[in-house]
């Protein structure tokens, strides 16, 4: 673990570590700790750290009242990141910045960033071909600028919340090629702000949760389930209401 986790711990040491030495590095662990030995900001980028492949549970999770970090920058390409766990980012307090490239990241955990990070945050994942799951509560009262766009053609789940009261109007959620998508659950986007676009193919769409889209998006919103069967389709009261774009279904 010394060996292969960044963390309060071990950062500052890394952080002036040998090249080689860093590309050693597996996970980013807990920098939220009642003991923790550094508060400083943390700056994570792909070129040093091209091997990371999970942000632990609770990494930065500050819901205890922990220490924290001022600061947290994420970005550049992380090649081998393929999951941000449960809780990663819940409830921190700081100015978060995420972005970069993500090819294998296939889940986004329980809580990830709820509550998490400032107004002045922001958060952009530009293609996410391996992405499966959007779990409860992933983005829930994130304030700050969200940025999704790309094809997601092994999404399968957006679960309960995922979305809710996420994000500010500069925010924009793209999801294309939607082709795995079989269940979008209660409240997925209820009050999403900014520009929700969902677009493709949606033969594979079982469930559609109530208020799954209750007040989301914008004028320039819109929701097109291509192909979608009608017969196999659950659509849940309320799915729909207030929605601020264009839906179709069918067709």
């Amino acid at each position: 673990k010394y060996r292969t986790e960044l963390n309060a711990a071990s950062y500052e040491r890394l952080s002036k570590a040998h090249p080689e030495t860093k590309k050693q590095i597996t996970k980013v662990g807990r920098f939220t700790i009642t003991d923790a030995i550094f508060s400083g900001p943390v700056v994570i980028s792909g070129e040093d750290y091209p091997n990371i492949t999970t942000i632990v549970d609770f990494a930065f999770d500050q819901s205890g009242g922990c220490v924290r970090p001022t600061t947290v920058t994420i970005s550049g390409a992380f090649p081998e990141l393929q999951t941000i766990g449960e809780a990663a980012f819940n409830n921190y307090e700081g100015k978060l910045t995420i972005s970069g490239v993500f090819p294998k990241l296939h889940t986004i955990g329980q809580s990830a960033f709820y509550y998490g990070g400032t107004a002045d945050s922001s958060i952009e994942f530009n293609g996410l071909p391996e992405l499966q799951t959007i779990a409860v509560q992933a983005f829930t009262y994130y304030e700050g600028k969200l940025t999704i766009s790309g094809n997601f053609p092994n999404l399968h789940t957006i679960d309960a919340r995922a979305f809710s009261e996420t994000g500010n109007d500069e925010s924009s959620v793209t999801l294309n090629e939607i082709g795995s998508l079989s269940e979008i659950y209660n409240n997925a986007f209820d009050k999403f702000k900014g520009t929700l676009t969902i677009s493709g193919d949606a033969s594979s769409l079982t469930f559609i949760g109530s208020n799954a889209f209750l007040q989301a998006g914008d004028s320039q919103s819109s929701l097109v389930f291509k192909n979608a069967i009608i017969e196999t389709l659950s659509i849940s009261a309320n799915a729909f209401e207030g929605f601020r774009g264009e839906v179709a279904v069918g067709g």
